[in-house]
């Protein structure tokens, strides 16, 4: 870069020369402040990525060196598909739907937690068939919380009674399993579950007191990550990581937890035989085996946006909406009374390993933002794009030229979307 500079300059000398005599004392510098400041503006091609070793551990560190060099990715103008709305036809009405997936078919498959149902829909959107009901018995669910799709086999998620059930590809049931008796002594229930692409599972389980003093604030204890196979007993210990902040509050002898306003949460997603760990401290991410030995780490220069009086607020504002009685809404502003306010926002706020198996990382939105940003890594942990998404859109799945997700109108209204992505040089 220093050989190129020098070329620019006196290039720009020379031609400057011709005319250097008319010119004012000022202008001849300001001239070539400009040259150099085009000799070092970044050209596409050049890579502004890093790659270090640190004690046998890869960092990739993108645009510390300057701004990364991206390639156009951006979602189609229009969802392709759209199922749900004000005023949908039977099977449509969508209730809490905590996961979709989109098979090799074109079949799209919908986890409603309001209904207990896996539904299904064609390439189309049109409404097909349903699994599941509520109950305790095969094949029904309780409290519905996440769908995998591996290869033909679906499989859902019972948190109630931690139970993973599968399904084919058409919603016949084939069987079930407890992760239950994996987290004796640790936690009554996990606090998340993720699969590896060979169906055995990645369980996350943390205290909803952390130990010790229990005082007011606001606390983070650590959450215990466990490798259980494919019949739900544990197959080693992954190790601990930092856990979800929690805001502890203590009145009259009695405790009260609530979600921190900006507080942080860890962020994972599972890729192959292994899975990606952020604590949302910073843009961080790392990547670990199975077994949790650290592989390469992922750092994106971003610093985490300041947070203000005013997002306060706003969070605040967003939460009293949602209160169901007046007793709920003098909670939450006695919580807000009392909580702090946080000097940053956290880094990120949720992973997904799409089909190709680039690394999508979703900036931390703040509040009344009108759109979401998500940046995608190759699978070396290079940067590779950028893309914009609607604000109040939750991806659930991936592919390699489409994102399936939620969308909630201004009337809080579940769509289930699906947008193309086009991929530009």
């Amino acid at each position: 870069m220093a050989t190129t500079v020098l070329r620019y300059l006196i290039v720009g000398v020379r031609q400057l020369s011709a005319v250097w005599k008319g010119l004012s004392p000022s202008l001849p510098l300001l001239f070539l402040l400009v040259l150099l400041l085009l000799a070092t503006i970044r050209r596409p091609g050049v890579s502004q990525v890093v790659v270090r070793d640190s004690a046998g551990v890869r960092i990739i560190e993108n645009g510390y060196g300057g701004l990364p060099v991206l390639e156009n990715w951006r979602l189609s103008e229009q969802p392709l598909l759209e199922i749900g709305g004000l005023e949908a036809r039977p099977g449509h009405d969508l209730f809490r739907v905590v996961g979709a997936v989109r098979l090799a078919d074109g079949t799209i498959v919908v986890a409603n937690a309001g209904s207990h149902e896996l539904r299904f829909y064609d390439g189309t959107g049109r409404y097909e068939r349903v699994s599941g009901r509520r109950g305790g018995g095969p094949g029904e669910f309780r409290d519905l919380m996440d769908i995998w799709a591996i290869g033909d086999t679906l499989i859902a998620y019972d948190g109630e009674g931690s139970r993973l059930s599968l399904f084919t590809s058409r919603g016949i049931f084939i069987g079930d399993f407890t992760l239950r008796h994996a987290l004796a002594g640790i936690a009554p229930f996990p606090t998340h579950v993720d699969l590896f692409s060979d169906g055995s599972s990645l369980v996350v389980a943390q205290r909803l007191l952390p130990t010790g003093t229990v005082r007011t604030g606001i606390v983070r204890d650590s959450a215990l990550y466990l490798h259980c196979d494919t019949h739900g007993t544990v197959a080693d210990t992954v190790g601990r990581f930092p856990g979800t902040e929690v805001f502890i509050q203590t009145h009259g002898g009695g405790t009260l937890l609530a979600r921190p306003a900006f507080g942080r949460t860890p962020v994972l997603a599972t890729r192959e035989a292994g899975f990606y760990f952020g604590s949302s401290d910073s843009y961080e991410i790392g990547y670990y085996s199975v077994d949790g030995r650290l592989q390469f780490i992922i750092r994106k220069a971003q610093p985490n946006a300041t947070v203000t009086a005013g997002d306060m607020r706003l969070i605040e504002e967003q939460r009293l909406e949602r209160a169901r009685s007046d007793m709920d809404r003098a909670v939450i502003q006695r919580t807000f009374a009392d909580m702090p306010i946080p000097e940053s926002m956290p880094a990120c706020s949720a992973l997904v390993v799409d089909a190709e198996q680039n690394l999508w990382v979703e900036d931390y939105a703040r509040p009344g933002d009108r759109r979401g940003r998500w940046t995608v890594f190759n699978p070396d942990g290079a940067i590779l794009a950028e893309v914009d998404v609607p604000s109040r859109f939750t991806v659930h799945q991936i592919g390699g030229d489409f994102v399936l997700g939620v969308w909630r109108d201004d009337l809080d209204i579940e769509h289930v979307q699906l947008y193309g992505i086009r991929k530009g040089g």
